[in-house]
């Protein structure tokens, strides 16, 4: 007598859950980077330095 147990297919769910770690990590970066030129900005306007000047600084996140 044999039992089959049906399974879900693993490869399929560990893309999926892949994905959406690569989406959750890239989502946080950018997060993370807006508020890092927000505070670089702020600082380079209280010095003085004046808001052309803050608003140079850049962010880019890579998939």
């Amino acid at each position: 007598m044999r039992f089959t147990l049906p399974s879900p297919d693993l490869c399929k769910s560990f893309a999926e859950t892949e994905k959406d770690i690569e989406r959750a990590v890239t989502s946080g970066m950018r997060d993370a980077a807006e508020g890092l030129k927000q505070d670089l900005r702020e600082d380079v306007v209280a010095a003085g330095l004046g808001e052309r000047l803050s608003r140079t600084w850049r962010g880019k996140t890579f998939p």
